[in-house]
């Protein structure tokens, strides 16, 4: 018996697009569902704002529903010089900042669900010292607690675009 199946545009708990095609894999011309490969695609309800300097101006790209391995190369591209801020936004006033990158591979990561409360990702908290770090285009000193490596910045990052929300398996603290 010929299973009927619809795929259709949604959007799914965690606010994500999905989007379906099928895939047939079967000779028969009758096309019986239960021939069929389903593939899923899902594209992030959120925004992936990129910043990079030429001098003093800054320039911006912007890329509507972006896929994760767009937010990982976003990320993976921050270069602390003239690469040196990437924004999610998930929905007006939900954003995560992610800045510096480069050569001491730190990187500090800030979100806010309101753009009043924000709260930033720590790293080691034994840490002491600042890190000085190009973030958003200005030089700047960061204590180096809130400094954090490539793979606790993504999978924040990954998250956010995600879900809306901040990961769990990050140390956050507030902003002051």
């Amino acid at each position: 018996m010929a299973r009927k199946a619809r795929l259709r545009r949604r959007r799914s708990r965690s606010r994500g697009v999905v989007r379906g095609r099928v895939v047939w894999v079967a000779s028969d011309p009758k096309r019986d569902w239960a021939d069929a490969e389903v593939e899923l695609e899902v594209a992030l309800a959120a925004e992936l704002v990129t910043e990079h300097w030429e001098g003093i101006h800054k320039k911006s790209s912007v890329v509507a529903e972006p896929t994760l391995d767009a937010v990982a190369a976003a990320i993976q591209a921050l270069d602390g010089r003239v690469y040196t801020m990437v924004s999610i936004v998930f929905k007006e006033s939900s954003v995560i900042f992610i800045g510096g990158g480069g050569s001491n591979g730190l990187y500090v990561v800030t979100a806010t669900y309101d753009g009043e409360h924000f709260k930033i990702a720590t790293g080691d908290a034994s840490s002491t010292g600042m890190v000085t770090m190009i973030v958003g285009g200005q030089e700047g000193d960061y204590p180096a607690r809130h400094c954090v490596d490539f793979v606790t910045a993504l999978r924040a990052a990954r998250a956010f675009a995600s879900t809306g929300e901040m990961d769990s398996t990050v140390n956050w603290e507030d902003d002051q």
